[in-house]
This record gives C-alpha cells, structure tokens and sequence, in this order.
C-alpha cells in the first residue's frame, strides 16, 4: 500500500475524474485508486469530492438513475 497524502490522494481522484467525460461513481475511484495501491473507502473519496468542490476545483455532479457521476475540466499538473 502506498502512502500518500491527502493532497496526493485528492489529486489522483482530481486527474481520474477530468480524464472520464462520461463521469465517474465514488466506487470506480475507489477500485482506481486501489489498482495504483492506495486502500481508502467510499465515505473518504466523498470527503475528498466534497473538499475538492470547496476549493474551487470545478467537481460537476450528476444523478442517473440511482447512481451518482463526478466529472471536472480538463486538470493537468
């Protein structure tokens, strides 16, 4: 398991969900970034989502049907 900061984290939740235009649900973050060796749980990337949008990064939200997507612009480093 990798240890990372929270920024860290955040980050690669922030790339994950600009690069999927389609959007993205809390569990496919969660799977990504257990495939890149980070364990977190579903309430933390919420969390992370939620700290993003405060932040001013442009989190966009969208129900369908019973699921909930996260997408954003475009983010580069």
């Amino acid at each position: 398991m990798l240890d990372v900061t929270k920024t860290e984290r955040q980050l690669y939740i922030l790339s994950l969900i600009s690069e999927n235009e389609s959007g993205v649900t809390i569990q496919d973050i969660v799977r990504f970034l257990e495939r890149v060796n980070i364990k977190v749980n579903s309430k933390t990337v919420e969390r992370d989502i939620d700290d993003l949008s405060v932040v001013n990064f442009p989190v966009m939200e969208e129900k369908r049907g019973k699921k909930t997507y996260f997408r954003s612009e475009k983010f580069g480093l």
